[in-house]
């Protein structure tokens, strides 16, 4: 059992909980969140984080292993998990393939293949997408959280922070927390796969 804190966490309806306490299960499954605020103490066990504490990313895969050779696939997803991907949604071909990444949970699809394929990591998606003024760095996640949400299926814990998911957790480190604006030195860090 583990008990995460940090200064905010991104909650499923796009908010944000500041100085959170989210305890997970052996199995990475979240047991318990309690949004302190102000009236957050220390407890025993407790991990606390200066950052934001995020669900981790999904990184779409469907059509990579089927163009890509072993080795390749290999590189690539090592880059996409240390970019914050721990969560791959893929095909069927992928499962014999599964040695060859870092993140905890691979899941098979068989949703129509109607896709662009993009060789990018989450994470600079994301941050691509940030180009518009007015779209926030919460917004970008949230965007990307909700559009990964609408092709799993309902029993995918994934993607959000609440109780009963095991959405893998990331601290984005280096942020404006007053503004959540990225910076130069913003950076994410992997707590739980």
């Amino acid at each position: 059992m583990r008990k995460i804190s940090a200064n905010y966490c991104l909650l499923p309806d796009g908010t944000v909980g500041r100085m959170p306490v989210i305890t997970f299960n052996d199995e990475g499954i979240i047991e318990r969140i309690k949004i302190r605020g102000t009236d957050f103490r220390e407890e025993p066990g407790l991990e606390y984080y200066n950052g934001l504490l995020i669900p981790g990313l999904i990184q779409d895969m469907r059509g990579f292993d089927a163009i890509l050779k072993d080795e390749e696939l290999k590189l690539l997803l090592d880059t996409m998990y240390v970019k914050g991907s721990v969560r791959y949604v893929c095909d069927n071909f992928f499962k014999e393939k599964t040695s060859l990444f870092s993140g905890k949970v691979v899941f098979d699809t068989s949703i129509v293949k109607n896709y662009e394929i993009t060789l990018k990591p989450v994470w600079e998606n994301i941050i691509a997408g940030m180009d518009e003024p007015e779209f926030s760095f919460l917004e970008a996640i949230g965007s990307y959280l909700d559009v990964m949400g609408k092709i799993l299926p309902e029993n995918a814990r994934w993607g959000k922070i609440e109780e009963g998911t095991a959405p893998g957790l990331i601290l984005v480190k280096g942020l404006d927390l007053s503004g959540m604006k990225l910076k130069n030195n913003t950076s994410l860090k992997i707590l739980i796969k």
